[in-house]
């Protein structure tokens, strides 16, 4: 083994751990899916006010955007974990095949981790424009997920194909209702550009979304 390398048994204990968190992840997401199934199955895009754009009398909706803040920063952390768990066991398979073991078939375990391709997998790669660089624990921003260093490729109906300055997030703002979903597409550069869409619910009025934003050079 070349130093550096992972032994057989820290490559299955790492793995053991991934497991344990995707397990973990999975059962609260499935918790916070029956806050939103006994709110009348409102789902992670169901508008939360009405016509006249007051919250919805129908539901909680405090609650409805807790475990929807939630859901969506805990899908992005299964992205993660799952990712972290094919490579580990790509390592791990690696290892075996150098030193002849068959201690794990590679078709019986990836087969757990990885998935047929997803509209998301091939769309043509987001282009940034903006850069987030600053998030405020505990902010509508940081509950949706939203990271320093975040690179932005969507904000509302803005892109790097329509975007012209700071005025045009400024009115996707202004034309969004409070509670109302604006969805993000961002790149994580720290997370080799993996992307996430991420839906930010608007607070009531003066109440900052938590963030600072400026365009990429």
């Amino acid at each position: 083994m070349s130093d550096g390398q992972a032994s057989h048994a820290e490559l299955a204990a790492r793995i053991s751990n991934l497991s344990s968190q995707k397990n973990t992840i999975e059962k609260e997401i499935r918790s916070l899916s029956e806050v939103l199934a006994v709110n009348g199955n409102v789902g992670l895009e169901s508008s939360l006010v009405d016509r006249d754009g007051y919250p919805r009398s129908d539901i909680d909706v405090v609650a409805v955007r807790t475990a929807r803040n939630r859901i969506i920063r805990l899908n992005n952390d299964h992205k993660t974990v799952m990712h972290d768990l094919e490579l580990t066991l790509h390592q791990l398979h690696q290892l075996n095949r150098e030193h002849g073991s068959s201690a794990l078939r590679s078709d019986e375990t990836l087969h757990t981790v990885t998935k047929p391709p997803t509209p998301e997998d091939v769309e043509p790669k987001p282009v940034p424009f903006l850069l987030i660089n600053e998030v405020r624990p505990g902010s509508v921003a940081f509950d949706a997920g939203l990271e320093i260093g975040d690179q932005v490729a969507k904000f509302g109906s803005v892109t790097a194909d329509n975007f012209e300055n700071m005025r045009d997030i400024s009115t996707v703002l202004q034309n969004t209702v409070p509670h109302g979903v604006i969805p993000m597409i961002v790149v994580r550069p720290k997370r080799n550009s993996r992307v996430y869409h991420i839906e930010l619910t608007k607070p009531d009025g003066g109440v900052s979304l938590g963030m600072h934003i400026v365009p990429l050079p």
